[in-house]
């Protein structure tokens, strides 16, 4: 049995990433989403540069992002989730963690539920048996 190590980081640390030893590279979602297209196809080509691979990534939701039904807005949503797994799976990542742990505690409602979960559980099952 082996275990991956990977280290978080972004596209531009990944060469010393790399020459320190680890595995493979968990990017920030949020910040490739947010990033303009000729800033995301620099990184691209980074990475191929050094060749570290990017295995997941992490902070799939911007910390301010609606969670919960108040604020939500499906299209605005879509284009977000449809240009993050676009990006993650030009980079050759095959894991998205949402992670938003405060966010999550923050929206839950009675006896701990999480409204954002149903509404993220619509989303992500209606892009499930696409691909990306």
């Amino acid at each position: 049995m082996s275990i991956w190590i990977g280290c978080t980081g972004m596209p531009p640390e990944a060469a010393q990433i790399k020459k320190v030893g680890f595995d493979y590279l968990e990017v920030n979602i949020t910040a490739l989403v947010q990033a303009e297209e000729e800033e995301f196809f620099r990184w691209q080509r980074q990475l191929e540069s050094c060749g570290l691979p990017v295995r997941a990534g992490n902070c799939f939701l911007p910390g301010d992002w609606p969670l919960s039904r108040e604020g939500f807005d499906p299209q605005e949503n879509r284009r977000y989730i449809e240009k993050a797994a676009c990006r993650l799976h030009k980079l050759g990542a095959q894991i998205a963690v949402l992670g938003a742990y405060r966010r999550r505690m923050e929206s839950s409602g009675e006896n701990g539920s999480f409204p954002c979960f149903s509404t993220w559980h619509l989303l992500l099952w209606e892009k499930r048996g696409s691909a990306w």
